[in-house]
């Protein structure tokens, strides 16, 4: 027990000089040889870190039926967890769609599958590209925009869209350009990519000129001016209710982006939490209480017609099977 508390000090000044090093170390490189440091910074900025799922967590994937969404030649893995109403045979539940954010996994919502089925809905959470058990090695923004609406048309109306953080923008995107939803929870948004960027490669140490080739490489990966995807700018395209939780005592996303976001949106509506941070929104039990009562009642919901299984998954599966090489 004496030695606990020399051994972590020592972890921590070595976690210390490491990181100092690599700013040093990223610093000249970016000064000798800007256009590698900034492919370099662009490819750490993309590429996310494993993220474990905690057992607490692990236990909602498994009340849920697996599920798998095709996305630019990989698979979105994801989880569909039924309402626990029963409703009319001609009918099936309301469906709300969870958009997790950077480095996070569509489990993370796990706090909220059972108030949401009780509650009347069918719930459906994926892990987004290149994260959890998705394909891909890389990811941006503009992708998990593009995933979110390939998952709602896939899976036909939506009722809600219930976002955290990178999730929240990206679900911006997406019903700006189109997703369909009749409204949205947005838990700590983020106002826009560049200051994203921006604080990455001051925390990485990449000089101005290596800074500004990295924003450059960002803009042509995701094909639009890093400036075009601010939800301050894309606010006024989005006609659906949407509330907004952010706290300020956010460390990561500062609160006043969050309070931007929602004055901005014609049917916006903020809601300031206290103590729950940044990752504490998604489990927070009078926040989902809150939620809820925006979603409203399931059963006022306008129920789509079932959609038909035409087994799609389990003929891909077959022409998979079909096309790998035997087994040597």
């Amino acid at each position: 027990m004496p030695n606990q508390k020399p051994e972590r000090t020592s972890t921590l000044n070595e976690r210390t000089f490491v990181f100092r090093a690599g700013r040093r170390l990223t610093g000249a490189l970016g000064s000798a040889f800007p256009a590698l440091a900034a492919a370099r910074a662009e490819r750490r900025f993309l590429t996310p870190r494993p993220t474990p799922v905690p057992p607490a967590l692990a236990a909602a994937a498994a009340s849920g039926a697996p599920v798998s969404f095709w996305f630019r030649g990989g698979r979105l893995a994801g989880w569909r967890w039924p309402s626990a109403v029963q409703q009319a045979s001609a009918n099936r539940a309301p469906l709300v769609l969870f958009v997790h954010g950077w480095e996070g996994g569509g489990l993370q919502f796990g706090a909220w599958v059972r108030p949401l089925t009780e509650a009347g809905y069918d719930v459906v959470a994926f892990d987004g590209p290149a994260h959890g058990s998705s394909a891909g090695a890389v990811a941006h923004l503009l992708d998990f925009a593009a995933a979110a609406r390939t998952v709602a048309d896939s899976l036909g109306p939506v009722h809600a869209v219930i976002a955290h953080s990178m999730g929240a923008a990206a679900t911006a995107i997406a019903l700006a350009e189109g997703l369909r939803a009749d409204r949205a929870v947005f838990l700590a948004p983020p106002d826009n990519l560049e200051t994203r960027a921006r604080s990455f490669g001051r925390f990485a140490g990449l000089p101005d000129r290596a800074q500004a080739r990295f924003e450059r490489r960002l803009a042509a990966r995701i094909g639009r001016p890093l400036e075009s995807v601010r939800l301050a700018t894309l606010a006024r395209l989005i006609r659906q209710p949407v509330l907004v939780f952010h706290d300020p005592g956010d460390p990561i996303i500062p609160w006043s982006e969050g309070a931007s976001v929602a004055a901005l949106l014609p049917e916006g509506e903020l809601r300031t939490t206290r103590n729950l941070g940044h990752f504490r929104l998604l489990r927070a039990p009078e926040l989902i209480e809150d939620a809820l009562a925006f979603l409203g009642s399931a059963a006022d919901a306008e129920h789509p017609a079932p959609v038909r299984d035409l087994g799609l998954a389990r003929f891909l599966d077959r022409i998979d099977e079909a096309l790998l090489p035997p087994l040597l």
